[in-house]
């Protein structure tokens, strides 16, 4: 059952990086320039794209979007389950990084989104996407680079789906959605906005992020990172839950960012090295 959620979630999110621009689903892809951007982002029930999350901070308040990067890890990534996750924050950064209109951090993050990819046999599938991306991005081409940023993501979940990975499927979602919300409650805490929604991407958001790991399973003594992440996606869910009399507070904002913050600061971490055995007492 959970296998079938994935590959259709996945087919979709393949689908729309090749919509045409006329399509809303598209806007993950084409970056529109929509008028009525600024009065309703996204319909209620919909679960938004990074685009349409990135486009509806800027029509408010167009934010300096080099001051929200994160810094890059130099570390290596043997657990799958962490590259996966990366992947999507990577995502996340690709589009931030277009959004400031960065070619050189477009070329970093091109790297190290090609070595995520080969830790999940998907490196290959991507490459090309990569290079056109670099392309446009060297030449200034940013709604191109947008573009292509979601066509390659869109081709990653699918592999993953299809090479029976929908459990690290999951994961790059949750990366990429971990990271944009990480951005939006910055700017939302920076900024005064109405919406104060925008800080968790809108409220479908953690309520759909929670119903997909529940139904997902990685191996049956999950790692600690995977548990917090079940846990503050849990919690975040109940926060943002959609309630007509619940009106999000400041206060939320700032929790949701350090729930997000301490989840990505986990995946950031070195993973310990193995004990090696004690040696036997042969007296």
């Amino acid at each position: 059952m959970m296998a079938r959620l994935v590959v259709s979630l996945c087919v979709v999110i393949f689908l729309a990086a090749f919509t045409p621009a006329q399509d809303p689903v598209s806007a993950e892809v084409q970056g529109s320039d929509q008028s009525d951007t600024e009065e309703k982002w996204v319909a209620e029930d919909d679960f938004p794209t990074t685009v349409q999350l990135f486009e509806a901070l800027a029509a408010r308040k167009n934010p300096r979007w080099r001051t929200l990067y994160r810094p890059p890890l130099g570390v290596t990534f043997p657990a799958r389950t962490k590259s996966a996750f990366w992947l999507g924050v990577n995502i996340s950064e690709l589009y931030l990084a277009v959004h400031a209109r960065d070619a050189q951090r477009v070329s970093n993050l091109s790297r190290d989104l090609e070595a995520f990819g080969r830790n999940l046999g998907v490196s290959k599938i991507m490459h090309d996407g990569i290079v056109t991306l670099n392309g446009h991005a060297q030449k200034g081409d940013w709604a191109d680079a947008k573009e292509e940023v979601g066509r390659t993501s869109g081709l990653v979940k699918k592999a993953l789906a299809e090479q029976e990975d929908g459990n690290l499927a999951v994961l790059v979602l949750c990366g990429e959605w971990i990271r944009n919300v990480e951005v939006s409650a910055s700017v939302v805490d920076a900024e005064a906005f109405d919406d104060l929604a925008l800080a968790a991407g809108g409220q479908r958001v953690f309520l759909h992020l929670h119903e997909e790991l529940r139904e997902t399973k990685f191996e049956e003594n999950e790692e600690a990172r995977l548990q917090l992440l079940r846990k503050k996606i849990g919690e975040l869910s109940d926060l943002w839950k959609q309630d007509d009399e619940a009106t999000p507070t400041m206060e939320d904002v700032n929790g949701t960012h350090a729930a997000v913050t301490e989840i990505l600061d986990r995946f950031s971490e070195n993973d310990s090295p193995k004990k090696k055995p004690k040696p036997r007492d042969e007296s």
